[in-house]
């Protein structure tokens, strides 16, 4: 039976154990020879150069080192990647109280800034029962990557003006809901719930629960 309830996970750093699941894929697109070295330091310090003055435009383009990959052949990779890795880069404790929000009939949302073409098979394979995911697209042309993002990155306050949207959307109350993130980019997005739990959190995040008097937890 469901509830006017919603529990709302970030992925990375929250239910993975790395921080960012793009980074392991980037380091098993180098060892698999797709892409080189120089085209990631390339594409840091363009993020690097144009962050301070353009940061959205930064956002936007900082996938580069993907540009001229046929979409397929990723998305294969991606594949690849997952059936090979996802299992062991979940936490096992995510996952259980993912599964324990189910039971009680809560509406299970992931919001996540990885690619879409990652959190898509890791949540098909491994079975994850989100109801809804939510989660970066990047463009194509002609049937190749261009290096930029279609569509909305969600991070920061992108991410808690989906929420408000999804609550009116859903029906949802906020108040009565759980959210589940790590960083302190997540802070306009836990604000927003009756339930903010900081999930291994970084240092200002951990800071800023304990002054709001937010639930922390650790999962190893």
């Amino acid at each position: 039976m469901k509830t006017n309830v919603t529990a709302l996970f970030d992925l990375d750093g929250t239910l993975t154990r790395v921080r960012s699941l793009e980074s392991s894929f980037i380091a098993f697109l180098l060892k698999k020879r797709r892409i080189r070295f120089p085209q990631v330091v390339h594409t840091a310090g363009f993020f690097l150069r144009t962050c301070w003055n353009a940061p959205s435009d930064s956002l936007k383009r900082n996938k580069m080192y993907l540009r001229g990959i046929p979409a397929t052949e990723i998305e294969t990779l991606a594949g690849d990647f997952i059936s090979s890795r996802g299992k062991e880069l979940l936490h096992p404790e995510g996952v259980r109280l993912l599964l324990e929000h189910m039971d009680k009939g809560h509406v299970t949302i992931l919001v996540t800034g990885s690619l879409e073409l990652l959190v898509e098979p890791l949540v098909r394979e491994l079975g994850l029962p989100f109801e809804r995911t939510f989660s970066t697209k990047l463009r194509t042309s002609c049937g190749l990557l261009t290096g930029e993002i279609e569509g909305i990155h969600y991070h920061g306050e992108s991410k808690r003006r989906l929420a408000t949207d999804l609550s009116s959307q859903l029906g949802f109350s906020l108040e009565v809901s759980y959210c589940y993130a790590d960083s302190r980019s997540d802070i306009p997005l836990l604000s927003l719930f009756g339930n903010p739990v900081a999930v291994n959190p970084d240092r200002y995040l951990a800071r800023t629960a304990t002054r709001k008097n937010w639930k922390t937890v650790t999962f190893t």
